[in-house]
């Protein structure tokens, strides 16, 4: 974890090539770790001609860990942010499924799919979260 925070701290003071080098390195000592999957598809995802890139890191954090919101929750954000709405909205649905307590995870779902043309599901998904969370 801590070779992955300081990737990301690196990034932050553009320092790119020392940031993907740990990244790199938390993934040599944790090959297995979800977490370093997750922020190095993240740190990934920033440059936009390594999209591809970070869906991979994206899609084996999945394999590691089919039953982890969080890691759904990460994927269908960052296809969100690549507007691919329908397939965003189905990580996102997942990871609600997974953590179905969670008010802003199910107000992110329910964006997606709204933003995916879904409606009816996220007009469902917003009535959860008022559920969720009635005094917002």
């Amino acid at each position: 974890v801590l070779f992955s925070l300081y990737g990301d701290a690196l990034a932050q003071l553009n320092r790119h090539r020392e940031a993907e080098m740990w990244h790199k390195a938390a993934l040599e000592v944790g090959p297995d770790h979800v977490p370093a999957h997750l922020s190095y598809g993240k740190w990934l995802a920033k440059n936009r001609t390594r999209i591809h890139e970070a869906e991979n890191w994206f899609l084996r954090a999945k394999k590691l860990a089919p039953s982890d919101a969080s890691v759904y929750k990460h994927f269908g954000v960052f296809l969100l942010e690549q507007e691919r709405y329908s397939e965003a909205a189905s990580q996102l649905v997942e990871a609600v499924a997974l953590e179905p307590d969670d008010y802003d995870l199910t107000v992110t779902a329910a964006t997606a799919l709204r933003q995916a043309g879904v409606s009816l599901r996220a007009e469902e998904m917003y009535r959860k979260a008022a559920i969720l969370r009635p005094q917002v």
